[in-house]
């Protein structure tokens, strides 16, 4: 049933806003919290953009959930992966092309909305590559670790108030 409610889920945003999100496992765990493993979002040519091995939360509701709206306390990230590329001859960056899904252009009464309490993320990377450029690696941060509060997307726009942040830079970066 859990891993139904994962499909049903993804296959939902899949479908209306042309994404590619993956989720391997989903379950329950002695907390009551929601227990995801190997999340994958895809970007427009098919290489990640944002990949988790776990991700802990609780739902706030499921009718929203199913519908869309996902609603979450707090989230837990560990070994997270978020890939922002910009493609040789390509303007923009696959992370503004994958918001850009979630923006009809047109009034809607319920645009794409996520909202989470607390986002914890722990031992994360974060790539930022421009393939226009002569050294493509912009920004590398490795073992990124990050507390932010009032997390929200909603349409293309995304807020948070971060508490902590830390990281380790690449070496060698320009």
């Amino acid at each position: 049933m859990q891993t139904w409610a994962a499909h049903k889920v993804t296959q939902e945003l899949n479908e209306t806003y042309g994404t590619d999100i993956n989720i391997k496992r989903l379950g329950l765990n002695w907390k009551g919290e929601v227990d995801i493993r190997e999340v994958y979002i895809a970007d427009h040519h098919q290489d990640t953009l944002i990949a988790s091995k776990e991700l802990q939360t609780n739902i706030l509701s499921f009718v929203n959930l199913i519908n869309g709206h996902l609603g979450f306390g707090n989230i837990k990230l560990e070994s997270a992966k978020l890939y922002v590329k910009t493609y040789r001859g390509e303007e923009t960056d696959n992370l503004s092309v994958f918001a850009q899904k979630f923006d009809s252009g047109k009034e809607s009464k319920s645009p794409f909305s996520l909202i989470g309490n607390d986002v914890r993320a722990t031992n994360t990377k974060v790539k930022i590559i421009n393939e226009n450029l002569e050294n493509p690696e912009v920004f590398v941060f490795e073992d990124v670790n990050l507390l932010a509060y009032d997390f929200n997307i909603n349409g293309p726009d995304i807020k948070a108030d971060i508490e902590k942040l830390s990281f380790l830079i690449k070496d060698g970066m320009v």
